[in-house]
């Protein structure tokens, strides 16, 4: 009886740890699959470096961490204030949808996160007084094959008044995943998940047998104290 109930509890455990989804792994539509988890600092996240013309050349660049808050460095694009220099300061949490800012108004920011696809994110810095100053850019943290150096230079990028280039730079962890998907092509047999599947399966089967023997045994047990109470 201890054996069955030790089994019992070592496949709810198995069971949940095999289906745990704390947010920071996924596979994209292009089947990249991507697990940022401990990654804290800069080579876990992805740079993203606006360079906009009427910045006369200057570059901003943060980073995003599917997994955790962005890391802040100096000169970091902001959405949190009015351009009144060149350089910028915000934080940004994809995983609690959370954004930080260092100073200056709160930012428009909208997320779409999707476990299949990435994430993208919509922001509009705040502008004094129209929608000129509200530069609007669709990020998708996708990997692109195509892209040379591992950038994505094809983002969406919408002003009234400014216009500029926006890449992501993939470093450590995502770069890797960039290159594995290479490798990986959509189609591809994942054995991983495949091994995962039939331990998941053959753990969940454990628990309906090993309940099924314990309903047995103490439906046996009532019968056979009801017999001897005769």
């Amino acid at each position: 009886m201890k054996t069955i109930t030790s089994l019992i509890v070592l496949s709810i455990i198995f069971t949940f740890v095999l289906s745990r989804d704390d947010g920071c792994r996924f596979t994209t539509s292009s089947g990249v699959e991507y697990d940022l988890n401990g990654a804290e600092s800069s080579t876990g996240y992805y740079r993203i470096i606006g360079k906009d013309p009427t910045w006369t050349g200057v570059q901003a660049a943060t980073y995003i961490n599917i997994c955790g808050p962005a890391k802040i460095e100096s000169g970091l694009l902001d959405v949190c204030s009015y351009k009144t220099s060149p350089y910028y300061l915000f934080r940004m949490d994809t995983k609690k949808k959370e954004v930080t800012c260092v100073s200056g108004s709160l930012p428009q920011i909208d997320y779409v996160y999707d476990t299949n696809k990435g994430v993208s994110i919509t922001y509009a810095p705040y502008g004094p007084t129209t929608d000129q100053y509200r530069i609007k850019t669709t990020i998708n943290l996708e990997c692109d094959e195509k892209a040379a150096n591992d950038q994505i230079t094809d983002l969406v990028h919408s002003s009234t008044t400014y216009s500029g280039i926006w890449n992501i730079e993939y470093t450590g962890k995502s770069k890797a995943a960039c290159k594995k998907s290479q490798k990986d092509k959509p189609g591809d047999k994942n054995y991983g998940a495949i091994i995962g599947g039939v331990v998941g399966g053959v753990a969940f089967v454990v628990i309906l047998v090993a309940a099924a023997i314990i309903i047995g045994v103490v439906i046996y047990k009532r019968r056979e104290k009801s017999y001897q109470n005769l």
